[in-house]
């Protein structure tokens, strides 16, 4: 049917504008936050929504003081997107994504993730132990900087 097949292009048009979004936001230039952030939260396919987390995750690198300037809050919508995602890939994405982000952004994204009421017990105890493994690394690197 036509109206499906104008949908999928639309579909997979945004997809590639995540893709770009990724590749500007790799280079520090985050002009794909707000694609990012609608995808994130509303995107139709998990690819999509995958996508736009990698987009936020490496947008949220970017220091606070920059970030509140340009209005943008990556570490929130990756925070709703962990209560809110009910495809297990795309939280493992997020989960990946949330440990490799590291320190304090990382520590709120994981204790929002623990409470999921979509993901299994045996998910939810793999984030456990993400989020103990981030802890401990931020503990460590504050004792290094003593």
């Amino acid at each position: 049917d036509q109206a499906t097949e104008s949908q999928q292009k639309r579909n997979l048009r945004l997809y590639y504008g995540l893709n770009a979004a990724k590749v500007l936001a790799e280079l520090g230039v985050r002009r794909g936050y707000q694609l990012a952030a609608r995808m994130a939260l509303s995107g139709e396919w998990a690819a999509q929504r995958s996508e736009a987390i990698y987009v936020l995750a490496e947008i949220a690198k970017t220091d606070n003081t920059t970030l509140a300037k340009e209005k943008m809050d990556p570490v929130s919508v990756l925070c709703a997107v962990a209560q809110s995602e009910k495809v297990r890939s795309v939280y493992s994405t997020l989960a990946s994504s949330a440990e490799q982000l590291g320190g304090d952004a990382a520590i709120q994204i994981l204790e929002s993730a623990m409470k999921s009421a979509h993901q299994s017990r045996e998910t939810l105890e793999v984030t456990k132990l993400r989020l103990a493994k981030v802890k401990a690394k931020a503990e460590a690197a504050k004792k290094n900087e003593k």
